[in-house]
């Protein structure tokens, strides 16, 4: 569904832009894309309208001011009134319709926009395109004429002229246009969050900006990815089908599930996943960043401590190896979520030097048999039946998770593993519980807790029969597989709910038990510092001096 909106920007000017609706849902708490044209351009320049049709997600694309079907004058470097028009844009698409802003896409001038708006405004976009960016601004003025220099010395200014749906546009370019052009200093992106992900597509044979520019922005930010692109141009002239197909991908599960298994698979260069015998899906929650509300200054960055709290499966099985590699991380305690009837059907593992903590999520009543399977039918539905699951077990694990949060609080120094049965369910929302109460994103949360379906999901034929026979089987194969998937969607799908009922997890946990001192105090227990400074700059410093 496509839909035409106005917005006034702070100076009164209507921003003219198109929203496009995937679906008919409500937009509350949904994803949206927001899609910039570059110099002189407008909504539907180009191939961003192509795209806006072939994106997933709902998307708007507008006209900056003075631009296309918005008002006011078209000008040559108005960069900070580019970055408030989306910032207008964003503010109201967000409280008129509900929207989560997930991606931002910018062309040439619209993508610097862009980039200055993810490193300035406090928020972490989770991706960035970044389409034939300049960084080196002062290599624009090769593109400037002779003729116009003369125009600048003998009036103070020089009109440039765009071509725009068959007509020409004049734009005005002033001595002060241009020099706040070729001044406009880009080093600001190595401030990008390392929790957005920024792609950057650039034509290698692009007559207005060097290529060099889009290997200064992969030096420059911390969590990139570029895509070179040969025998394309600035405009990508008939090559749109090429750049949308590698956007697309881009933002596919598949995809991002890659990136980020490669990007976080270490905290501060040791291994997320540790290898502990006769345990399934054991791995370290600590080493993401944190947002406790402001942005850091003077390059001081929250990440949660490392080597603290780890999650995993079960521990029947562990072996004597398995036990020595706990105890080499300092396990202190073991948080057990698993329900009486399941601990007296499986047992327990009993771990010298290691306090064991029962903490279960759920009652004896709810392990009746027709409890249980009215449990297990909400995992065959899909990612509604996942959210509703998900939103029992954070009514019903109030008390097992107080224990944990309580430990955290009044042992800090203590590190403790948790885990269910598979370690996937009961110990996934204390996962997200934990790294959402820190700010970690909520993208973030989703794809930490897809790694168990990534890394540990179930497909050895025996064992699914083993659950089907469990099951007295009530559940065939594919609803088995269904029940012990882990996937993104429904993660995310989970955090909306929890959003819309909970409204943040120190409501939560006040509702736990707990004071907002207290909750304060667990949150300092759980974050390290790390003063990053202008590392990432000063490394690249010799690699940008030399391609400038």
């Amino acid at each position: 569904m496509t839909t035409q909106i106005n917005i006034k920007n702070d100076s009164g000017q209507n921003i003219v832009g198109i929203l496009e609706k995937k679906s008919s849902n409500g937009t509350l708490g949904e994803k949206l894309v927001i899609i910039c044209h570059g110099s002189a351009g407008h909504k539907n320049f180009l191939f961003q309208e192509k795209l806006a049709k072939e994106l997933s997600f709902d998307n708007f694309r507008f006209d900056f001011r003075g631009n296309g079907e918005s008002d006011g004058i078209l000008k040559f470097s108005n960069f900070q009134e580019d970055v408030e028009d989306i910032d207008t844009v964003v503010k109201y698409l967000e409280k008129e319709f509900g929207y989560k802003l997930y991606a931002a896409i910018g062309h040439s001038k619209g993508s610097v926009a862009i980039l200055k708006y993810a490193c300035y405004v406090n928020r972490n976009i989770t991706h960035v395109i970044n389409i034939s960016a300049r960084y080196n601004m002062a290599a624009g003025l090769s593109l400037v004429e002779n003729s116009a220099f003369d125009s600048l010395k003998e009036q103070g200014y020089f009109y440039q002229n765009n071509k725009i749906r068959g007509e020409i546009i004049r734009m005005k370019v002033t001595k002060e246009d241009l020099h706040d052009f070729i001044n406009y200093d880009m080093s600001f992106v190595h401030k990008m969050p390392d929790t957005t992900s920024v792609l950057t597509c650039h034509g290698i044979m692009d007559e207005i900006v060097s290529v060099k520019d889009a290997i200064i922005f992969a030096n420059l930010i911390p969590n990139h990815t570029l895509k070179l692109l040969p025998g394309v141009n600035h405009n990508y002239s008939n090559k749109h089908n090429e750049l949308i197909k590698i956007i697309i991908n881009y933002f596919s599960n598949k995809s991002q599930s890659k990136r980020f298994n490669e990007k976080y698979l270490y905290v501060n260069s040791i291994s997320r996943y540790i290898f502990i015998d006769g345990v399934k899906n054991f791995r370290d929650l600590g080493g993401y960043q944190c947002d406790l509300g402001s942005r850091e200054e003077n390059g001081i960055q929250n990440f949660i401590r490392e080597r603290f709290i780890f999650r995993s499966g079960n521990l029947l099985s562990i072996t004597d190896d398995g036990i020595t590699t706990l105890r080499k991380l300092n396990v202190q305690k073991i948080f057990d979520l698993r329900s009486n009837p399941e601990v007296n059907k499986l047992g327990i593992k009993n771990i010298e030097g290691m306090t064991r903590v029962h903490a279960p999520v759920f009652n004896e009543d709810d392990y009746r048999p027709e409890a249980l399977f009215e449990r297990w039918k909400l995992y065959t539905r899909g990612t509604e039946g996942y959210s509703q699951a998900y939103m029992v077990i954070l009514e019903e694990g109030k008390r097992a998770y107080y224990k944990i949060f309580k430990h955290i609080l009044e042992y800090p120094t203590q590190p403790f593993v948790v885990h269910c049965t598979a370690g996937k369910d009961r110990t996934g929302i204390f996962a997200m519980l934990l790294l959402k109460l820190l700010g970690v994103n909520d993208d973030i949360i989703s794809r930490e807790y897809e790694l168990t379906h990534v890394n540990s999901r179930v497909t050895d034929p025996k064992e699914i029969k083993l659950y089907i026979k469990l099951t007295n089987n009530y559940f065939d194969e594919e609803e088995i597989k269904e029940t012990l998937s882990a996937r993104y969607e429904f993660m995310t799908s989970s955090l909306q709910k929890f959003q819309n009922h909970y409204k943040s997890v120190d409501n939560y946990l006040f509702q736990c038990g707990f004071t907002k001192k207290e909750i304060e105090a667990i949150k300092y227990n759980l974050v390290m510092s790390n003063n990053i400074k202008n590392s990432k700059l000063n490394q690249n410093d010799n690699v940008i001096r030399s391609l400038l």
